[in-house]
């Protein structure tokens, strides 16, 4: 059980993490526009 309470919460850092990612890409792109 906590291996798959391990698994689930890096599912959401990680999908947290690529938000971010994109967040940060859309906004230096559209700064250089």
């Amino acid at each position: 059980v906590f291996r798959l309470f391990w698994r689930a919460n890096f599912l959401l850092f990680s999908s947290l993490y690529f938000s971010l990612l994109v967040y940060g890409m859309i906004v230096r792109v559209s700064s250089n526009l």
